[in-house]
């Protein structure tokens, strides 16, 4: 036989919600304690210990409503009151964990102290509780004040949703002074730093084909000559670079010229050379298809085992023997491994000489020329640069040093302007080029709608 129910519409309505109340303010936590121990527990009593929990609160409501079975329209039986107890406890409980989580992402605090945690703990359970009550005007007050708080609780997750901008750069791990634009009219930007077809942040190259100039370069190695395996003229020179690796890639064909030169020409065609007998050493000039026929003779008839004082201007060791083979137009790169390296004398050589870059940073000293670099001062704050391989323009504005860098195959007057024209990026181009991380949560992508 049930308890008799608690006498007045508003003695039992107030009853029955402080019951509520003080069960979100004290359930809650309790009930938390245990099903974390139960999940870190784990194991299957920690398994067991989840449903139980849930069960007691569950209980606890049942017996909340049993008592008040008046203050709402689902008091009237037995399972209309466990339905009011499964309601209250799993609404309440969402409501709970979704204002506490709102609450902590708007700064608002209600999770510390013991003040926020019971007084706004049982609100959550009070409001749902309320939505089930009698007579009508208790439900209408729980739904405005639902609406109200929710509203607060929201334009607080709003407020508190820093910039997306932000975002992306923490992401990033970058400041906002990373990021720089520019646009080279005929050139299209090809490094990390790109915000669209035309404007990029560091590495730029040619649009057309005809602004890169080829790759021009050849090797001189020399190796001990041996009869039988290295050829002396083209009917014997089947296989021999493979043999004996005198020449880099397979013959596609041989011609034999005066003074006992061999020229040979890859099956590709991409490359060429010119051997020599001098002696017991097999001398080989190889370059590139770019590297005419005659600059490629006059350097393998040049061939000379180099001086010490050449040896040291490249700060090369004596280990080995190197060759020098100057040819017109030419000059010695260095000495290396695979022999002794040429390049253009204008120093024009492949894509390298025809890309541009830019460099912003924020100079901890004066700005001095570089020791490699001659340097002239032209008006509106521009600094000319160059050095043997590069050239570019230095333009300050405090506290930025600007730094536009081309191969000397970039005309200089490209330069100059493109120094003129480097400007920070925008927001626009920064949200194209830095991907927004993913949300850390429900509350966190709830706040990013928001914002």
């Amino acid at each position: 036989m049930d308890d008799d129910p608690v006498a007045g519409p508003a003695v039992r309505v107030t009853a029955q919600l402080f019951a509520v109340w003080l069960f979100g303010a004290v359930a809650p936590l309790v009930s938390g304690g245990f099903l974390l121990a139960a999940i870190w527990g784990g194991g299957a009593a920690g398994q067991l210990l989840v449903p139980v929990v849930l069960a007691a609160d569950v209980a606890v409501l049942f017996l909340v409503v049993r008592l008040t079975r008046e203050a709402t329209w689902l008091g009237a039986t037995a399972g209309r009151r466990l339905l009011w107890a499964v309601l209250v406890a799993g609404l309440g409980g969402a409501l709970w964990g979704l204002g506490w989580g709102v609450s902590d992402a708007a700064g608002f605090g209600l999770s510390h102290g013991n003040t926020g945690i019971l007084f706004f703990g049982g609100l959550a359970f009070v409001l749902v509780a309320g939505l089930l009550a009698k007579p009508w005007p208790v439900p209408v007050v729980s739904a405005v004040l639902l609406a109200v708080v929710a509203g607060v609780g929201l334009q607080g997750l709003r407020a508190s949703a820093p910039d997306d901008l932000t975002e992306r750069l923490a992401h990033a791990g970058k400041q906002r002074d990373d990021f720089w634009a520019l646009r080279v009219p005929g050139y299209r930007p090809v490094g990390a730093l790109r915000y669209g077809p035309e404007f990029g942040g560091d590495r730029f190259e040619p649009v057309d084909p005809a602004l890169i100039p080829q790759a021009r370069f050849y090797t001189v190695h020399t190796q001990p000559f041996e009869i039988g395996r290295h050829p002396e003229t083209c009917a014997a020179h089947l296989l021999y670079a493979t043999r004996s690796g005198a020449f880099g890639s397979d013959i596609g064909k041989c011609e034999t010229e005066s003074g006992g030169l061999l020229h040979v020409t890859s099956a590709s065609g991409t490359s060429h050379a010119y051997l020599r007998r001098a002696g017991g050493t097999l001398i080989t000039v190889e370059g590139t298809d770019t590297v005419s026929r005659p600059a490629l003779r006059a350097a393998v008839r040049a061939a000379r085992p180099a001086t010490s004082a050449e040896l040291a201007a490249r700060q090369a060791t004596g280990e080995r023997e190197y060759f020098v083979a100057p040819a017109p137009g030419y000059r010695l790169l260095y000495f290396g491994s695979g022999g002794t390296e040429y390049e253009p004398s204008d120093g024009i050589n492949g894509i390298e000489d025809a890309m541009i870059d830019l460099r912003v940073a924020k100079p901890t000293g004066p700005v001095t020329c570089s020791l490699e670099y001659t340097c002239a001062a032209e008006p509106g704050g521009l600094t000319y640069e160059r050095s043997t391989d590069q050239q570019g323009y230095l333009l300050q504005r405090l506290p930025y040093l600007i730094h536009v860098t081309g191969g000397l195959a970039v005309d200089r007057d490209r330069l100059r302007e493109a120094a003129r024209n480097v400007r920070p990026a925008t927001d626009a181009e920064l949200r194209a080029l830095l991907p927004e991380p993913a949300p850390r949560g429900p509350i966190d992508a709830l706040r990013r709608r928001l914002r």
